[in-house]
């Protein structure tokens, strides 16, 4: 299982450097924070969240610059 694990970052990385790659990664984040975000309010009447985690924009920035760093 660790070296499926691994392959399959290794395969996440070369595609991240690819052209159009951070776009989809970007694109992946945001749907899936929107999925989850759904997810936990539809499951409860009460949701307390950092007020940054509301702005989808800066969740992916942030995700993006995590990528970056790592990719240096």
């Amino acid at each position: 299982m660790a070296n499926a694990t691994a392959e399959g970052l290794r395969q996440v990385g070369g595609a991240l450097s690819e052209r159009g790659g951070m776009d989809a990664m970007q694109l992946r984040i945001g749907e899936e924070y929107l999925r989850q975000f759904g997810k936990i309010a539809k499951e409860s009447t009460t949701l307390i969240v950092p007020g940054n985690l509301s702005d989808l924009a800066s969740v992916v920035t942030m995700a993006t610059s995590i990528v970056r760093k790592e990719r240096q």
